[in-house]
């Protein structure tokens, strides 16, 4: 016998509106995870990027050093004009 207080319970009306739920929570779930995974690979590709363009750089101004030296330039020169230390000159 239901109560005059509360309303009629409806077994299958309470069973879809917790699957409605689960479905928009599931749904904004993965949207989210998406959002936050193609943010992340963005972020790794610059920084790789520019990691990679460092180095290059770097690759490159021992490579100018290098032909320098052999050429005969002092070190003191090499590295006024790579902006290498004389260290990094003497390990060439």
């Amino acid at each position: 016998m239901a109560s005059p207080l509360l309303p009629p319970y409806d077994y299958e009306e309470s069973k879809k509106e917790y699957w409605d739920y689960y479905s928009t929570m599931e749904t904004a779930h993965k949207k989210g995870l998406q959002k936050g995974l193609q943010k992340g690979l963005q972020k790794g590709l610059q920084k790789g990027l520019m990691q990679g363009r460092a180095e290059g750089r770097a690759e490159g101004r021992a490579d100018v050093a290098r032909k320098m030296k052999a050429s005969g330039m002092s070190a003191e020169q090499i590295a006024q004009f790579t902006g290498l230390s004389l260290e990094e000159i003497a390990k060439l």
